[in-house]
């Protein structure tokens, strides 16, 4: 079996990438699918009611997660700000649009790579934002089951995957094992 390679945006390259958007969906449909680390299936399925405020969490209700499973992603204070900041009254999903109910998935990811563009970076998909969140997180010394419950994968085998993006870690690790000695 061929291992391929995970694509992922640095810290610089995310900043970037944020820094171009200047339209208010734009940036919140980006710092939700990396907040969250969630699918573009799942983000377009996000209802406002998914959202609690005071917990400053997002929930993915068991019908549109791919694993089939509800779980809620913790975010930041300052993302839950700008979402109520945005919701405006009487919207059922959190990304309307005049046209639908909702946002599509292939309007998601026309979006993110006229972003990507913007921004000078190759092309970067909602797929690579999960990525990045994950890659991150692993950075950040985030426990792996604390990944794989936030941004929904079924098996931590997937998740430990994404363990070669921080090869350091694992060089290090057994230096904490000798401390003792």
């Amino acid at each position: 079996m061929v291992k391929k390679d995970v694509t992922y945006l640095s810290n610089a390259q995310y900043a970037r990438l944020l820094g171009v958007i200047s339209e208010e969906r734009g940036r919140l449909i980006l710092q939700v699918l990396y907040e969250t680390g969630c699918t573009v299936n799942e983000l377009v399925n996000i209802k406002v009611s998914d959202v609690d405020f005071e917990q400053n969490i997002i929930k993915f209700p068991s019908d549109n997660t791919k694993t089939h499973r509800s779980r809620v992603s913790h975010v930041s204070k300052r993302l839950i700000e700008t979402v109520d900041n945005f919701v405006k009254p009487g919207l059922l999903y959190l990304f309307s649009t005049r046209q639908s109910g909702q946002i599509t998935t292939k309007r998601v990811r026309q979006l993110i790579l006229a972003f990507s563009k913007r921004a000078k970076l190759t092309k970067v998909t909602p797929q690579i934002i999960r990525y990045t969140h994950i890659a991150h997180a692993l950075r950040k010394r985030i426990p792996l089951a604390a990944i794989q419950k936030q941004v929904g994968m079924e098996r931590l085998r997937m998740v430990q995957i994404y363990e070669v993006l921080v090869p350091e870690e694992k060089e290090n690790a057994y230096d904490k094992f000798w401390l003792d000695e």
